[in-house]
């Protein structure tokens, strides 16, 4: 392969690896912003551990620590929410537990605890 394409080839995996991190983290702060500003929350609650072992989700949610940055934004959004977090609470959740969160097609939510 010559230089010209060797070059082109890497910058344009670099690119797309970028790009990939940069829509995660907006997907992030979206759901933590859809969070922070649900009405009537639905959710369901959910161990990291239930989860295939095989499923990247659960490989994602192990590698993250309940205390990093990403969780922590997280918690903040629940934490804004009163309705919510007071929800989460009632079932015994612990807030500072939640490693992360999806929502369902129905609108709902699901948090990951560990």
């Amino acid at each position: 392969m010559n230089r010209f394409a060797k070059f082109t080839s890497a910058t344009i995996i670099s690119v797309t690896s970028i790009a990939g991190a940069s829509f995660a983290a907006n997907a992030a702060q979206n759901l933590d912003a859809t969070i922070a500003h649900m009405k009537n929350p639905k959710f369901t609650v959910e161990t990291v551990d239930s989860l295939d072992r095989n499923n990247p989700d659960r490989v994602a949610l192990e590698a993250k620590s309940p205390t990093s940055a990403e969780a922590h934004a997280l918690q903040a959004s629940i934490i804004a929410n009163k309705k919510l977090s007071g929800a989460l609470k009632a079932q015994k959740v612990e807030i500072g537990n939640i490693v992360g969160a999806e929502k369902a097609a129905d609108g709902g939510l699901t948090f990951y605890v560990r």
